[in-house]
């Protein structure tokens, strides 16, 4: 959207120059996470699968609430271990590993499939042009263009390696960490056009 500010229409010479000729915009995108499987990073069912399909899915813990917010009761499997009272929703950890324990070897585990749902994006863009009419048919704009006006990071939901929070012995390997972000930071780009 582009709304051309009403200042200057009357005004002459520098002053119609200087007041006169801007224009704003902006765009907003909101959108909400991507669903996102968490997995063991081994075949603990010994089904055989081979490749990108070995991993499968722990247990859901039955004393778990929603996984992704509040803080973690804490938990130890194996070698790895969660502190309780960790915060959770964040980058260190968007889920809680402690909602999932590791199902019994020779077993499935009982957790579905995109049961989890990572971080949303939300990004605004906003624009300011300054047109100088040099004559009837010719100008000049200068343009400033910022790109995620507020800076906000935005996270993509956990890779496969951090989603994969047991080994094939039952081991805690992974907290659920967010690594990587799908946008930029903020950026700001400068642009002269001359029109004719």
């Amino acid at each position: 959207m582009l709304y051309e500010l009403p200042f200057g229409k009357g005004a002459k010479g520098a002053g119609r120059q200087l007041l006169s000729g801007w224009q704003i915009g902006g765009i907003g995108t909101f959108v909400s996470g991507n669903p996102f499987t968490v997995e063991n990073s081994g075949n603990r069912s010994q089904d055989q699968a081979t490749g990108s399909n070995f991993a499968d899915r722990p247990n859901l813990a039955g004393s778990s609430n929603n996984p992704t917010s509040g803080v973690s009761a804490g938990c130890t499997f194996g070698t790895g271990s969660i502190a309780a009272g960790t915060p959770l929703g964040t980058p260190s950890h968007w889920f809680d590993p402690c909602a999932f324990v590791p199902q019994p070897l020779g077993t499935f585990g009982n957790l579905g499939r995109n049961t989890l749902i990572g971080p949303g994006r939300s990004t605004i863009d906003f624009l300011v042009n300054k047109h100088f009419r040099i004559s009837e048919k010719r100008e000049l704009q200068f343009r400033t263009e910022v790109f995620n006006l507020l800076n906000h990071p935005n996270f993509e939901a956990p890779n496969s390696a951090n989603r994969r929070i047991f080994d094939s012995s039952g081991n805690l390997v992974a907290s659920g960490q967010l690594t990587n972000t799908t946008t930029t930071s903020r950026q700001i780009q400068f642009g002269l056009k001359f029109i004719f």
